[in-house]
């Protein structure tokens, strides 16, 4: 009898949570390529199924976690067009008080 234990994880985020997710499909890949695999080739193919979709894994994280950091800085940053009209007032204002 297989072992039943399961847990409730909690994501705190979106993207956390699609992580989390395909580490999960990650890991049921690994069992499928271990139980398929002949004997004498388990570990040599677990191993190279772990090496190409752990370094995918850790790509889309990796992404997944810059893109989210960029996306904090653009809402720090005005926009372009807001800093030239900021400084289109202030010229404005500027000769107006001549």
């Amino acid at each position: 009898m297989a072992d039943e234990s399961k847990r409730t994880i909690i994501a705190s985020s979106e993207a956390e949570a699609l992580f989390l997710e395909q580490a999960k499909a990650m890991y049921a890949e690994l069992t499928e390529t271990a139980d398929d695999a002949p004997d004498g080739e388990v570990l040599a193919r677990a191993e190279m199924c772990a090496l190409i979709k752990g370094r995918e894994l850790v790509r889309k994280g990796l992404e997944s976690v810059v893109q989210q950091q960029a996306e904090e800085v653009e809402k720090k940053v005005p926009r372009p067009e807001d800093v030239f009209a900021a400084e289109f007032a202030r010229i404005a204002d500027a000769n107006r008080k001549r």
